[in-house]
């Protein structure tokens, strides 16, 4: 909510929330329960000023989350802007690939998804539109299928390392989950030390782990 009209987004969810119940109780005689840990259906209000938009969720858990992050370090990066920090860097998996403080293993996992061109929810099993009354199984059985069919393979290697031994156990468990740990190289490896791997060509990235793994007084300034 962002209007002078409405300026209390509780008060904006109890009116809808209200009025649906209305319909219910007015079309079938008997009002709705609604399970608020986990609803069938997600609406979603938007007011800004004197327009109001109401829309469908389609996704159910937000899409960011896609289903291998089970282990976290601190402040993990959000796996959507690890894959576009890849996608907007111009690699496709056309040479090796590192990470050099890996943390839980996000970029390295995304990066090992766009190498194989694997889509980005392929590991969840529930989407919002799943209870929608028009949800068409065999079609997105169908879909589902094809895009099993349009992963290819991936002639490089993605190497991840951490200083630390336990974001290298973490970012492991979390590759095996998101079923690429084949195609990743972990290893405990100082950012500060020559890496000893056969690496002749490769694109570098990392999120360097300021402000929560790594405390201002402790970073060195050059």
């Amino acid at each position: 909510v962002y209007s002078q009209i409405f300026t209390h987004s509780q008060y904006a969810t109890l009116k809808v929330k209200d009025a649906i119940a209305d319909y219910f109780v007015d079309k079938y005689d008997s009002r709705p329960s609604v399970d608020t840990d986990n609803p069938d259906i997600k609406i979603h209000l938007h007011i800004y000023e004197n327009q109001c938009g109401i829309s469908l969720d389609s996704s159910g858990e937000i899409l960011n989350h896609r289903g291998y992050r089970a282990h976290s370090d601190t402040a993990p990066i959000n796996e959507c802007l690890a894959a576009a920090m890849i996608i907007l860097s111009g690699w496709d998996g056309d040479c090796d690939f590192i990470d050099p403080m890996c943390g839980s293993g996000t970029i390295a996992i995304e990066a090992a998804y766009i190498a194989r061109n694997i889509a980005p929810g392929l590991l969840r099993d529930d989407f919002g539109f799943m209870s929608w009354a028009d949800f068409d199984e065999p079609l997105y059985e169908e879909v589902y299928d094809k895009t099993l069919e349009e992963i290819k393979d991936f002639n490089h290697s993605i190497y991840a390392f951490d200083i630390s031994q336990k974001s290298i156990d973490l970012s492991t468990k979390n590759a095996a989950i998101g079923k690429v740990n084949g195609d990743i190289i972990f290893g405990v490896q100082d950012f500060l030390e020559p890496i000893n791997s056969p690496i002749k060509n490769a694109l570098i990235m990392f999120n360097p782990p300021y402000g929560d793994r790594m405390k201002k007084d402790d970073i060195d300034f050059f």
